[in-house]
């Protein structure tokens, strides 16, 4: 092979090998926009056959052993007293053969025919049955995650929002007992996450949250626990307010944090909400450098998710 072919090999490899390193270097700095998959498919789905405790049910379980407890105690206190009354057993038995003879006496008396009175009747009206626990999911057409982080921009407050539509999750809804309701694990694909501006989107995909790499793609809310949640049974029309306290993960790094929640049942078919928290970013490894017509960015950022949830089949 001559040396001028050789060259020329070599021209060849080191300017694939230099295009390739210059778009995985712009796929870093600008992030992949592409999700690999839909939040409705990266989040977990429920069961209602479901048997592993969830958000309120550890409570509810606890509940209920003390409840059984209680009824032991009922139970034994009633078996002394079936004791003590085994004694008198006998004598009953002797008045209940007197009063049977005694009846029978009374029988034989002859006794005037009384007039029939016809009994009113009415015919039960059946109350609209409502399934205790039914199975809703996310739907993204109509749902919306954000977040709100205030900064200065050209010396002018700004409060800077970032929004996307893909989120999914399932959630259980126990109607008869609220506190023993499911909430599965919320996702959320960080890649589609946008505000106004697409140098700052592609700040946020590529050196903020590098959503490129797969690990960072999705942010993760998984439930741990129920509070301030009613104990009466909820119908069609009303709203509830509680709180959600579970792991949020976030570019790898996991934190608890509690969600203020509201959801009005809308229908049986249909149930919608709100959910918000605060959080530290720094406390997940973030760090936002600011460019130079950028000052004063906040520490703090507002997390909010709108959401609307079908029945679904299991």
């Amino acid at each position: 092979m001559s040396k001028t072919v050789t060259a020329i090999i070599a021209l060849i490899i080191g300017l694939a090998l230099g295009a390739g390193g210059g778009i995985l270097g712009l796929l870093w700095a600008t992030g992949n926009v592409a999700p690999s998959q839909s939040a409705a498919d990266a989040a977990p789905t429920l069961s209602l056959n479901d048997a592993t405790p969830t958000p309120g049910q550890v409570a509810l379980l606890s509940t209920e052993i003390a409840d059984l407890n209680d009824k032991i105690d009922s139970l034994s206190a009633q078996l002394d007293t079936l004791s003590d009354d085994t004694q008198n057993v006998g004598t009953q038995v002797a008045q209940g053969v007197q009063l049977s003879e005694a009846q029978a006496t009374l029988d034989a008396l002859p006794t005037s025919t009384p007039v029939p009175t016809e009994t009113p009747t009415t015919t039960p009206t059946e109350a609209p049955q409502v399934p205790d626990r039914t199975l809703y999911r996310i739907t993204s057409d109509e749902s919306e995650v954000r977040f709100r982080i205030n900064e200065v921009l050209i010396g002018n407050p700004t409060e800077v929002i970032g929004t996307t539509s893909q989120v999914g999750g399932d959630f259980i809804v126990n109607f008869a007992d609220p506190p023993a309701s499911q909430l599965g694990e919320i996702a959320i694909n960080a890649r589609t996450l946008k505000t106004d501006n697409e140098f700052r989107d592609q700040s946020i995909r590529g050196q903020i949250l590098q959503t490129g790499l797969p690990e960072n793609e999705f942010i993760r809310f998984a439930p741990t626990e129920f509070q301030s949640m009613t104990v009466e049974p909820v119908g069609v029309g009303e709203m509830i307010t509680f709180d959600v306290v579970g792991d949020l993960t976030i570019k790898g790094a996991t934190n608890q944090v509690t969600f203020n929640a509201t959801a009005t049942v809308e229908s049986e078919e249909r149930i919608s909400g709100t959910a918000s928290t605060t959080i530290l970013y720094a406390d997940f490894g973030i760090n936002i450098e600011a460019p130079p017509n950028v000052t004063d960015i906040e520490d703090t950022v507002i997390l909010e998710i709108d959401f609307v949830a079908l029945a679904v089949e299991e």
